[in-house]
């Protein structure tokens, strides 16, 4: 199964095409009349560079109208708005009004130094913070926080208030985010850094039989008797309460402050029967009992606030209390749920050069329409993702810089999974790292297709023949790119430093759908998370066709749940516990046509099914050929560079493994002698980020006997 060789191979394959990672070229050549905007515009403008609109409103109105006088004249048109602050309380929305033909452009670009922020916070000036004089507030801060911590009352800034819901995933419950000059505040927490653990699981949860009562357990930590007055205002906990890869907020119903238990307000909704290992808190892996290790905090105490930049809201009261980092500055509350652009049905509108920022969900929405581009803009202090394009086609994001979002990045779908008719969306060259700071699980820096678009699981969907080529990923709670669907291209990618908050994470994540296949998966370079898989092709995914990538230090460079018809060849896995693993879970887990979850995605391809056999011929055979088995998958030509495993399927299912090895194609894969290769990781990745950028792909052999690269 193995061909085991000490030295390594000489010689480089001939490179060509590709782009360069990393490369930035802009430019703002645009033709077409130009329409100014400026953040200081006198009222009354016309548009022209002496007296500018006030508003990006004005501007594409203009356009508009003159658009359907002129028919669009080749050259097309471009509003330009001044360096500056524009400062919004509502969307800027374009449709198909804004529809230019294919052989002209309207191009919204902001100043090239970079200037141009548009904004959706609510500015609060400083002397609308009041001091606290209501003693039983004043007694609920800790003594260092009473002279220091002020109120806003909402209500009186404009700021309509929701409360939290009693149960929800991440810490994305709809509050308003705080900002203090342009930094994000943190909400109040305990501890203020790393986690409490559970104590003894009394229940964990029940909801059956007519039941719905809520996970109790007992603290270890006294500081939880300090939090008696904040349960009937609200108290929340966050906690990864049954798995290390999902967190889930809860509100907290009651503290017995004699038996130390703690009751939840609901249970976690997870499993079906009582004693599931899928029900309610505890540590799946470890029931009945749990874990007795579950991390989880408490957060918006008013209690806590106890450092400069804290703050909490008292839902039931609408009042916001904060300790500001330093007595002068801009604060601002990101409060306001719609996106800042929104694009319906557009064709050949580009944006260009904008800063977004201090809206509580999304920066730019794009449905449907023809060749709209986001290109070379940032994305920063945003409650949601920073782009979400859904449908249309050839439309992208290219060259922007995403950090400090709440969700991922860029959400990106389009095609038609039914007939596989591509769509040609991209996200291509952008810098994409610090986010998820709210919804830290189920996002990544990019999500290729939209969740739950029919039906299933946590798998993605409505995804065809999107680009996800050439991005920088970095610093992120778990995957880098959460992907899915079909004809799909992963491609040149540099991603490091993920799974910083959870674990079973991948740099690539795909999950759950037979489905999901043609996806074509190349020249990355993954490094920096020991515990992360390269690519986690997790509970049988199926399709893909991984080459010539290098993953550095990580768990498995390829972990393969079951899945079939996956293509592993020429890949190098450096520094791994173990290089590919191949698994047999789908008997275990009966991934059989009985299974819902598996056939609600399979379901898709009866509805064009000569489409769907004539791209993946051995659907036909699907349902007959114990689609449990792992099977159709072709392991060759892999490097294990100082792996601590080699063997690479891992059958549990006793008398099974002749036949799946049978099944699935392992051979040439070359295991290398620790002592052949002299590099350090650092040494590593950076003569594979060179070469990437340089070259376009990576190489398909290492290079010399002695790790001289």
């Amino acid at each position: 199964m193995m061909n085991t060789k000490t030295i390594l191979i000489s010689g480089l394959i001939a490179l060509n095409g590709g782009y360069a990672l990393g490369v930035n070229s802009s430019s703002y050549d645009v033709s077409g009349k130009t329409y100014y905007v400026s953040a200081t515009a006198e009222p009354e403008g016309d548009g022209s560079r002496a007296r500018p609109f006030a508003t990006l409103e004005e501007a594409r109105d203009l356009v508009r109208s003159e658009m359907l006088e002129t028919m669009t004249p080749p050259d097309g048109a471009v509003i330009q708005l001044d360096a500056g602050v524009y400062y919004r309380t509502g969307r800027f929305e374009m449709n198909h009004h804004d529809a230019f033909p294919a052989y002209s452009q309207l191009t919204i670009q902001g100043a090239e130094d970079g200037g141009t922020i548009i904004h959706m916070g609510k500015r609060v000036a400083l002397d609308q913070l009041q001091a606290i004089t209501d003693v039983t507030v004043l007694n609920r801060l800790r003594p260092e926080a009473r002279n220091k911590v002020k109120m806003i009352d909402l209500a009186a800034v404009g700021i309509d208030l929701k409360p939290l819901p009693v149960l929800y995933k991440g810490l994305d419950g709809g509050q308003p985010e705080v900002f203090f000059n342009d930094a994000r505040l943190p909400i109040s927490r305990y501890p203020n850094e790393g986690t409490l653990t559970m104590g003894e699981l009394v229940s964990p949860g029940i909801w059956w039989g007519g039941r719905s009562e809520g996970g109790v357990f007992k603290f270890k930590d006294d500081r939880h008797l300090d939090w008696m007055a904040a349960v009937d205002s609200g108290l929340w906990l966050n906690g990864f309460w049954r798995t290390p890869w999902q967190s889930h907020s809860i509100r907290v119903e009651s503290i017995d402050p004699d038996t130390k238990k703690v009751t939840h307000a609901v249970p976690i909704s997870e499993g079906a029967s009582e004693n599931s290992k899928f029900a309610g808190i505890g540590s799946k892996y470890t029931r009945p009992n749990g874990s007795l290790e579950e991390p989880y905090f408490a957060f918006n105490l008013l209690e806590e606030i106890d450092q400069p930049g804290e703050w909490s809201i008292d839902f039931k009261e609408r009042k916001l209390y904060v300790w500001l980092p330093r007595e002068q500055g801009e604060l601002v509350i990101g409060h306001n749920a719609e996106p800042l652009f929104e694009l319906k049905g557009t064709s050949q509108v580009k944006i260009r050069n904008l800063t977004f920022k201090g809206g509580r969900e999304n920066g730019i929405e794009i449905f449907g329409g023809v060749d709209n581009v986001v290109e070379e803009c940032t994305f920063v202090n945003l409650g949601g993702w920073g782009v979400v394009v859904r449908g249309g086609f050839r439309n992208g994001v290219n060259r922007c810089h995403f950090t400090e979002l709440g969700k991922g990045g860029i959400e990106i779908s389009g095609g038609d999974p039914v007939n596989l008719v591509r769509c040609d969306n991209f996200a291509t060259h952008n810098t994409l790292h610090g986010l998820c700071r709210l919804q830290k699980t189920w996002t990544g820096a990019i999500k290729l297709g939209v969740t739950k678009m029919h039906g299933g699981s946590i798998g993605t969907r409505q995804a065809v023949g999107i680009r996800i080529n050439d991005n920088e990923i970095y610093d992120l709670p778990q995957m880098g790119i959460l992907a899915g669907g079909n004809f799909n291209e992963i491609m040149r990618n540099e991603i490091y430093d993920i799974g910083k908050e959870t674990h079973d994470v991948g740099y690539v994540y795909t999950r759950h759908d037979w489905t999901s296949r043609g996806n074509v998966m190349s020249d990355n370079l993954f490094y920096g998370t020991p515990h992360a898989h390269g690519f986690h092709l997790d509970d049988g995914e199926c399709g893909d066709l991984l080459e010539r990538n290098v993953i550095i230090g990580s768990k498995n460079g390829v972990q393969i749940g079951g899945g079939h018809y996956n293509t592993i060849r020429n890949n190098h896995m450096i520094d791994c516990e173990k290089g590919i693993h191949l698994d047999d879970r789908g008997v275990r887990r009966n991934y059989t046509m009985s299974n819902g979850k598996k056939v609600f995605e399979f379901k898709i391809t009866e509805r064009a099914p000569e489409v769907w056999h004539d791209h993946f011929p051995e659907l036909k055979e699907l349902e007959s050929d114990k689609p449990e088995w792992p099977k159709g998958n072709v392991l060759v030509d892999n490097h294990f560079v100082r792996c601590k495993e080699t063997e690479v399927l891992v059958v549990k299912t006793e008398g099974l493994l002749d036949t799946i090895q049978s099944r699935n194609t392992i051979e040439n894969n070359t295991v290398y002698n620790p002592d052949a290769i002299s590099r350090d990781h650092s040494e590593l990745v950076e003569f594979y980020r060179t070469y990437l950028k340089q070259n376009g792909k990576m190489p398909a052999r290492m290079i010399d006997a002695g790790g001289d690269l």
